[in-house]
């Protein structure tokens, strides 16, 4: 079907001039106080909406909506005979309605006690409509365009859209523009949907022209899907262009085609395909018709160019590009290949990939458990077969009831730069870690990997047992670790806690390099440690941990009360205390201080009437890096509003990106960070190096070397020697990539990976009498090796996060009197 679209009013009247009515009935009781204060009905002309009602006519021709209205009998506080005495406009309100419904082609009734005319009206217009299409002039510029259409011999009068809205070349409908673009071509794009037209039926037309009646067909294997209870949906969205004989274009700007696919078809899905049947008025002669289709859940696109020959002559398809490509990022976490939702549906088991999970139920609310998965993937079976640095691993959990619906669902694809990530992924494999609400029953836990490069996979059943919610225990959980032992996804709905690790999983060891600095407030830290732990381990009734953090936020109430100066100092106290208790594993610890810290900050915004930016932003940013988003999301999103432009935000959400392995999210925050921070160093060299991931290679080059240009030394100019010849000598371009190692080694002289490479490249083409005379120049990785740089760039953001907390400290100790003046006036 063609998409159109309508919008529906029901309501009263839109007055142009609005109070005017009330102002009437007043003056009408109110005479004479009116004429004592001078009121007269020229104070209400300044109030026009009319701008505002023409505003919206203009806002819903841009986007192809028609308005329709039925307005209802006036019911205003003024009667007519006292708006009439006014000099008021009665048609006034009808009158907005009549000009949103004329301008937009949808039509308006007033007064009407039965509507049903009016309704059976308006959807004789919806079905019944003429879709006329035009490519506007070239060289036409952008923004509103009277439309004048008449009927041939004028024996009809058309209703139609008065206007039309032209958008410039960068803000048009891509999918349109694409099948426009090939008409004139002599080829197609690519077609990774293996999108196919056919003719359906041909009929002559008394005009001389041809109705074509044609389908555009694709495989569902080539389609994303979305879980649902009893479906699996997808969504297609078309545009059809064609070029007639007589050189006319006509076509469909955009059709919307929803796929539904009800589970027990699934299985059978990957050998079926889903079809859209449109029709065209061709003039003789050759056509040629384009139609280009996006897979919506992944953004997948293809462009198709067939001509057509006349009757009986059928579809010639034109050559198309090879490859594929998508408009979005990346497939979106909240669809899956149809033939990996079948896999799921079927019930089968095996694969190249070994699976493994591990549940706990924990009580939730509205009578329902929660349940915590650990799902662990075979790191070498991931990485068989796999040649470049991206690990792309896509994930699905589907939970089953006992009827075969699914409860609930999980997806997730996870990137891995395995430049950083290789060993430990071949050591320990990969984990994903998701949260489930469901109610006591029996289910089926459902798995599914995917290596998105190599295709191998795995897929397990497991039983779920979910048992009643009020005879669960509450199980003290921790905090995710400050360092994972491997590669770990967490997604959305796992709350704040992990899921226990497999018994067979060794202790991490203690992250010491992990641990802040020795500060002065050392000795206060530890006695608090202390008291803590003192209450929530003792042997007779321990505290909880919400009685800890009841207790200090309600200290800190106290002296926020007595003296309000005083409340930073405790803030950045207790973000100490969450930093060494997460960097010591003193989970319990980290519990209590990070939810102090959130009541703080309400604190603060409450007492100080400031948004205490710096606080929640150094604290958003170690919550995130922990992994607790759930908490660490909404702190910097919230410092974002009051502060688009904060740098160290935006800088640590671009790096979360790329290593996520959404890259081009990674290049789009970075351009950003670069227009508002023009001088952010790193941002540059970050931006160079996910546009090489992204595979644009000619533009990565020329940012690493703007890089090389001006930097004078450090692990900015050691990474990006090593990035830009790691993209010419996988180009096989060694002379260039020779050259960029040595000139590297120039500027810094013994630069451990720089050597290495250099070496490694010397040893596979000419000799190892070279690649000794190399590596003799060698020297200890210092803090700024080229080893240490590949660190650097792989670890966080720290230069704008440790300024930040040096700032927060030097305020805090400023404003420390303050706290020790509430501390006298509270003692008891």
């Amino acid at each position: 079907r063609t998409e159109r679209k309508a919008l529906l009013y029901v309501g009263g009247g839109i007055p142009l001039r609005p109070g005017a009515d009330l102002f009437a009935l007043w003056q009408e009781k109110y005479g004479m106080l009116s004429s004592k204060l001078g009121a007269s009905s020229f104070d209400m002309a300044g109030l026009d909406n009319a701008p505002l009602v023409q505003q919206a006519a203009d806002r819903a021709n841009a986007a192809g909506v028609s308005l329709y209205a039925l307005a209802l009998p006036a019911s205003g506080a003024a009667s007519a005979s006292a708006v009439a005495r006014a000099g008021t406009d009665s048609e006034d309100a009808g009158r907005a309605l009549r000009t949103l419904a004329a301008s937009t082609g949808g039509r308006v009734t007033t007064d009407v006690q039965n509507p049903a005319a009016f309704l059976a009206g308006t959807e004789r217009d919806l079905a019944g409509a003429y879709l006329l299409s035009y490519a506007p002039p070239a060289g036409s510029k952008s923004g509103s365009h009277k439309i004048e259409i008449r009927v041939r011999n004028g024996e009809l009068a058309a209703r139609y859209r008065e206007e039309r809205y032209d958008t410039d070349a960068r803000t048009r409908d891509p999918l349109l523009q694409r099948a426009l673009a090939v008409l004139g071509g002599a080829a197609g794009g690519a077609n990774p949907l293996r999108v196919e037209l056919t003719v359906e039926e041909e009929i002559p037309e008394q005009d001389g022209r041809l109705r074509l009646t044609a389908i555009v067909s694709l495989p569902l294997a080539a389609l994303t899907v979305q879980p649902q209870e009893h479906y699996h949906v997808a969504h297609l969205t078309l545009a059809v262009a064609a070029r007639d004989g007589r050189g006319k274009v006509s076509g469909i700007p955009q059709a919307e085609v929803p796929v539904e696919i009800p589970h027990e078809r699934l299985l059978a899905a990957p050998g079926e395909s889903a079809g859209y049947r449109f029709t065209l008025h061709l003039s003789p002669g050759e056509s040629v018709v384009a139609v280009a289709a996006r897979d919506d859940s992944s953004g997948t696109v293809s462009v198709v160019r067939a001509v057509y020959g006349g009757m009986g002559k059928g579809f010639a398809a034109s050559p198309g590009e090879p490859g594929g490509e998508a408009e979005g990022t990346a497939r979106l976490t909240t669809a899956v290949a149809v033939e990996s939702a079948a896999l799921l549906m079927s019930g089968q088991e095996g694969g190249d990939v070994p699976l493994n999970a591990l549940a706990l139920y924990l009580p939730a609310e509205a009578g329902k458990a929660q349940v915590l998965v650990r799902m662990r993937m075979d790191g070498p079976a991931l990485l068989a077969g796999q040649t470049g640095e991206a690990l792309r691993i896509e994930t699905a959990l589907y939970v089953l009831d006992s009827g075969g619906g699914i409860a609930a669902s999980a997806l997730e694809t996870i990137g891995i730069d395995l430049a950083a990530e290789r060993a430990a992924v071949e050591k320990s494999g990969v984990d994903l870690l998701a949260g489930f609400a469901l109610k006591p029953g029996a289910y089926s836990l459902r798995l599914l990997a995917r290596n998105a490069a190599t295709g191998r996979l795995g897929v397990r059943t497991f039983p779920l047992t979910v048992p009643d919610p009020e005879k669960l225990e509450k199980i003290p959980l921790s905090p995710p670790p400050a360092v994972d032992p491997r590669p770990t996804a967490r997604l959305a709905g796992l709350g704040p806690l992990d899921p226990p690790p497999f018994a067979s999983d060794a202790a991490a060891p203690a992250q010491e390099a992990a641990a802040p600095p020795p500060i002065p407030d050392a000795e206060a830290l530890a006695a608090v440690e202390a008291l803590e732990d003192a209450l929530l381990l003792a042997a007779h009734r321990p505290a909880s941990v919400e009685q800890i953090v009841e207790i200090e936020t309600g200290a800190a109430r106290e002296l926020a009360a007595a003296s309000p100066e005083g409340l930073l100092p405790l803030l950045r106290f207790h973000q100490r205390l969450y930093e060494t208790a997460t960097a010591r594993r003193r989970h319990p610890g980290s519990t209590v201080a990070q939810n102090v810290l959130v009541n703080l900050l309400d604190l603060y915004r409450e007492g100080k009437g400031e948004p205490a930016r710096e606080v929640r932003a150094t604290f958003g940013i170690e919550l995130l890096r922990n992994g607790i988003s759930r908490l660490g999301e909404p702190a910097v999103q919230s410092v974002l509003a009051d502060d688009p432009a904060n740098e160290m935000i935006l800088l640590e959400l671009a790096v979360d990106a790329g290593k996520r392995g959404r890259h081009a999210e990674a290049v789009t925050r970075l351009e950003e960070l670069l227009r508002l921070h023009s001088d952010n160093r790193e941002a540059r060299l970050r931006r160079a190096v996910e546009l090489a991931r992204l595979g644009r290679k000619d533009v990565a080059e020329q940012r690493l070397t703007a890089v090389i240009h001006d930097e004078t030394g450090g692990w900015l100019l050691s990474l990006a020697y090593q990035e830009l010849a790691r993209i010419q000598l996988s180009d096989r371009l060694f002379g260039p990539g020779e050259r960029t190692l040595r000139e590297g080694l120039q500027r810094l002289p013994g630069d451990e990976k720089l050597t290495l490479l250099l070496t490694a490249f010397l040893g596979r083409t000419f000799s190892a009498t070279a690649s000794r005379e190399v590596i003799g120049g060698l020297k200890l990785e210092g803090a700024d090796g080229g080893g240490a740089a590949r660190h650097r760039y792989n670890s966080p953001p720290q230069e704008l996060l440790e300024a930040a907390l040096a700032s927060l400290d030097r305020e805090a100790a400023f404003r420390r009197p303050a706290l020790a003046s509430a501390l006298e006036k509270t003692a008891p």
